[in-house]
């Protein structure tokens, strides 16, 4: 591993290649071939789609042991490598999640953003964990080389039924747009705080990634921009409910 901290605080993103092994990648399927078996369903994306438990089985995947020991290990190697020194953490800490992309579904797409949301530390990092291949085709994550620069930036709501807010494209003005080409087991490590987005799953087939989100206990934000993006969060879940109860 090769944690460039000029590179990463200039560009407001890392690629790491190879981060995690096969046999990582082929535990994290056996776990979620299984789930599908014991649902006596022939795929992933039929099971997904038709199934009336999605949300209750879309918590059981945050779970799965494969996960929690992908995490464990990445964080040994940022700890080996010194990735927490370099960049000036004390109390690493850390959460993850299981993110999907369903073929051609839009209403999971994130418009421009910034991934801010749940960190209340100065000192944070995310990291975008690919455990399928992905490029522009599938689902790709678009960001906007070295804007993390601009900063905080508050996010509006575009229309009265938008469940996530987002930036104003003027923002990205001047900056180069990336798509991301990985392999399973490639990472890209980021700032919270540069402009990116989703990109559409136009495959037949989900895209899966894992979501690592390490931010310093020790350290802690501007209450002005902590403030403003709790109630950015709360007003977020709100209007989510309210579409659900429609």
């Amino acid at each position: 591993m090769n944690f460039n901290k000029k590179k990463y605080l200039n560009d407001g993103y890392l690629i790491q290649k190879k981060i995690i092994s096969e046999s990582d990648i082929k535990n994290f399927f056996r776990e979620v071939k299984q789930i599908i078996k014991i649902n006596k369903k022939k795929n992933f994306e039929n099971f997904f789609k038709q199934s009336k438990e999605r949300d209750l089985i879309y918590k059981k995947l945050q779970n799965l042991n494969s996960i929690r020991s992908i995490v464990y290990k990445i964080c040994n190697k940022f700890e080996k490598y010194k990735v927490y020194q370099k960049l000036g953490f004390k109390v690493p800490l850390i959460t993850s999640g299981l993110i999907l992309s369903l073929p051609k579904e839009n209403e999971n797409l994130n418009p421009l953003h910034q991934d801010i949301y749940n960190f209340f530390s100065y000192n944070f990092i995310k990291i975008w964990l690919p455990m399928t291949p992905v490029n522009y085709r599938n689902g790709s994550m678009l960001v906007y080389k070295s804007s993390n620069r601009l900063g905080f930036i508050k996010p509006k709501y575009k229309y009265r039924n938008s469940t996530y807010p987002e930036i104003d494209n003027k923002f990205t003005k001047g900056y180069e747009k990336i798509t991301f080409d990985l392999n399973p087991g490639d990472c890209v490590i980021f700032d919270p705080l540069i402009l990116h987005k989703s990109v559409k799953n136009s495959s037949k087939f989900t895209r899966f990634n894992i979501g690592i989100d390490i931010q310093d206990f020790y350290v802690k934000g501007d209450p002005k921009i902590i403030n403003k993006m709790i109630r950015i969060k709360k007003e977020r879940s709100e209007r989510r409910q309210l579409q659900k109860n429609k």
